[in-house]
């Protein structure tokens, strides 16, 4: 004997599930029916009441939690910085090019660059210079004498608080101060690099070697 008891079931399938599960009470699942419609609820406001986006008036040099620091620079009156001793031939080719603080003196730089310059003449004696050409900065009388130890006359003008005595230039020699702007387009072709421009690296080595390779860009457009 076979019996066949067949009833219709109306609604949704998961109401049938939950009507089917003897072993849940009707107050367990209105409990996992809050919780569920709790928890839906604080994810859709957390997610709508989430952390604010960063303001974009705070520039990014705001953020850093000190003050820039960096190996060579030097404080000056415009600030902190570093600069460039370049040495050119008169064709306007760099030869030889070093960094230093802002706050270091033109005549305690020139040291360093014929230091530079005299690794080169090692391979090639025609780099060697015979005559300096420089501005008001580097007049200096234990400089000229430096300089004329290894051989190099610097013509630079004299400045206001020198008196008639200690003016040593012969002005036939200082016509060749007109060739002193070639330089100037060196200054002018390297600050086109940014890198040159605007310091951005920290070490001084870091610098020296982007000041060595704006040199190199520069000489290899006269090639």
């Amino acid at each position: 004997m076979v019996t066949d008891n067949r009833c219709k079931v109306e609604g949704h399938p998961a109401a049938a599930a939950e009507r089917g599960h003897v072993l849940a009470t009707a107050q367990a699942m209105a409990e996992a029916r809050r919780m569920a419609r709790g928890v839906g609820g604080a994810t859709w406001h957390a997610r709508r009441e989430g952390a604010t986006p960063p303001r974009r008036d705070i520039h990014r040099r705001n953020l850093p939690s000190c003050e820039k620091r960096g190996f060579g620079v030097g404080l000056t009156k415009r600030g902190k910085g570093s600069k460039c001793e370049a040495l050119v031939s008169k064709e306007g080719i760099p030869i030889a090019a070093v960094s230093a603080p802002a706050s270091v003196g033109e005549t305690s730089v020139v040291a360093p660059v014929l230091e530079q310059l005299n690794t080169t003449n090692v391979s090639c004696p025609a780099f060697w210079p015979e005559r300096l050409i420089a501005d008001k900065a580097y007049d200096s009388d234990p400089l000229r004498e430096m300089l004329h130890g290894v051989g190099i006359e610097l013509l630079a003008p004299h400045r206001r608080n020198r008196t008639p005595e200690t003016r040593t230039n012969d002005r036939r020699k200082m016509r060749r101060y007109k060739r002193r702007w070639r330089v100037e387009r060196f200054f002018a072709w390297a600050g086109n690099f940014r890198r040159f421009a605007t310091r951005y690296e920290r070490l001084a080595i870091t610098m020296n070697a982007v000041v060595n390779a704006v040199c190199m860009l520069i000489t290899l457009r006269h090639l």
